[in-house]
């Protein structure tokens, strides 16, 4: 912790309402948390209720927090901008990186990147107070690791909130094209709650309707069917372009798999067949892109849509 300070109380008033004062870079609920925490004293002595009522000539003690940490810096890269403006950028995010740290000592997450080529997204954050916030600047959905695409990232933390409220209430419009095992000749819609699986840390599982989970519906419609390799005519392939009405963990991914055509080149959720098709087609991730992504301009309220 840092040095303390030390106030004389001039006028009674309630513990937290006179170090609010005293030191109004902090919120009065970042206050009423540092108090309960321990970070005050009354005449010495330690007092953990922000309600304590303080009198006259009484002296308050105060140990600030210490400083949030900084992230590494981020290792000099370019990224591919599809548009900016003062609000909010949208990017074409490359496979192979993860979005956001979960530690101040990751590196090598697009969180670094963008605050290295745009040092005021640090200020974009769902919650100033929260270390999760803080770890997550300008970043308001997030795709996989190896899935590439389009994501939108504020700048502002206005347009944090703006943005965050649109995918809340689902009204963020999503496409994805990916590859898929086998043959889908007609389009899918599945249903089904998806959960961590159990004794897992990262892997997810659909359960057939009313099972346990969260509830997830995502629209596979085919577009094309072809066989790789004339020398094994019946291991076939599909693209597709996918739909989700919501956003739950490795979603698509989960429910390619539960519908028996698991997405090519996903090692965490193949079966057998997809495994060695993908290993035969060479392939190093996951094949699953974000082609489609328009939502409302929290600034000037227009429409936004793009596409890759």
């Amino acid at each position: 912790m840092t040095q303390p300070h030390n106030f004389t109380v001039e006028e009674g008033t309630r513990l937290d309402v006179f170090i609010t004062s005293k030191l109004p870079q902090y919120s009065r609920s970042k206050i009423q948390r540092l108090i309960e925490a321990g970070h005050a004293t009354v005449n010495g002595n330690v007092t953990a209720a922000s309600k304590h009522v303080l009198l006259v000539g009484q002296t308050v003690g105060f140990t600030e927090p210490e400083p949030d940490p900084e992230f590494p810096p981020a290792e000099t890269g370019t990224l591919s901008i599809v548009y900016e403006d003062d609000a909010l950028m949208v990017i074409d995010k490359p496979a192979g990186m993860v979005v956001h740290p979960n530690t101040f000592n990751d590196t090598g997450t697009l969180v670094q990147l963008l605050l290295t080529l745009r040092p005021e997204i640090k200020g974009a954050l769902y919650d100033p107070e929260s270390t999760v916030s803080r770890l997550r600047p300008g970043i308001v959905h997030r795709l996989d690791k190896d899935t590439s695409g389009l994501m939108v990232v504020a700048k502002t933390r206005p347009v944090m909130l703006a943005l965050s409220e649109q995918f809340h209430k689902r009204t963020v419009s999503k496409e994805y094209e990916t590859l898929l095992y086998g043959e889908m000749k007609e389009p899918r819609t599945v249903e089904a709650p998806i959960h961590r699986k159990s004794g897992t840390t990262n892997t997810m599982v659909a359960s057939h309707e009313g099972g346990q989970g969260r509830s997830a519906t995502t629209h596979f419609t085919p577009v094309e069917v072809w066989a790789p390799y004339p020398k094994w005519p019946t291991e076939l392939a599909t693209k597709v372009r996918v739909k989700i009405e919501t956003g739950r963990t490795h979603q698509i991914r989960v429910h390619a798999k539960f519908i028996g055509h698991p997405v090519l080149g996903d090692h965490l959720y193949a079966n057998r067949p997809s495994e060695k098709l993908s290993e035969r087609m060479g392939l190093t991730h996951q094949q699953l892109k974000a082609v489609h992504l328009a939502f409302t301009h929290p600034v000037t309220g227009k429409p936004c849509s793009f596409s890759l």
